[in-house]
């Protein structure tokens, strides 16, 4: 369950501190408040590279994709 959040974040931004604070609170009961904050930082940090760098990046090479696909169709008729 916890690497489901990088695939998360390509569609929403897990980075943001609401997402952080809920992560914290729900393992503190277990583990403490330390190791989550750690771990959360570290997952907030990875979430927000994906969400800013690597989403871009395959939103632009879907784009091309689509246009080529549109140019395509409208030369073959």
């Amino acid at each position: 369950m916890l690497f489901s959040v990088f695939i998360m974040a390509l569609f929403f931004p897990v980075y943001h501190a609401e997402c952080l604070l809920g992560f914290v609170i729900g393992m503190t009961y277990t583990f403490g408040a330390v190791l989550p904050t750690f771990i959360g930082s570290i997952l907030a940090i990875v979430g927000a590279l994906i969400y800013l760098l690597i989403r871009p990046a395959i939103l632009f090479v879907a784009s091309k994709f689509t246009q080529m696909a549109t140019l395509n169709k409208n030369i073959t008729k």
